[in-house]
């Protein structure tokens, strides 16, 4: 066995890729739902959810975390900046 380091096109010793894409659809609306957290949260309130359900479908096939954390954090950002929005209005 040679201890050379593994490409992207060998296979690992589990069959799989050594290091899969990430999925682009998942990481647009990751993307766009992070941006409009703190501008608009109802875009956040409907791209994360679907973020989430295609990383969720495409887990085996693409790398999905980086998608999953920015969805979380989008997805307080947004519940934050909507209390806080609803708070100040109630002054």
């Amino acid at each position: 066995m040679n201890n050379q380091p593994i490409t992207n096109n060998e296979i690992t010793a589990n069959g799989t890729n050594a290091k899969k894409p990430i999925h682009s659809g998942a990481l647009a609306l990751s993307i766009i739902s992070l941006i409009f957290a703190l501008l608009l949260p109802l875009v956040t309130y409907i791209c994360a959810p679907i973020s989430l359900a295609q990383s969720g479908r495409y887990k085996n096939e693409f790398r999905v975390k980086p998608c999953v954390v920015m969805d979380i954090i989008a997805l307080i950002a947004a519940v934050i900046n909507s209390v806080l929005g609803i708070m100040l209005y109630m002054k």
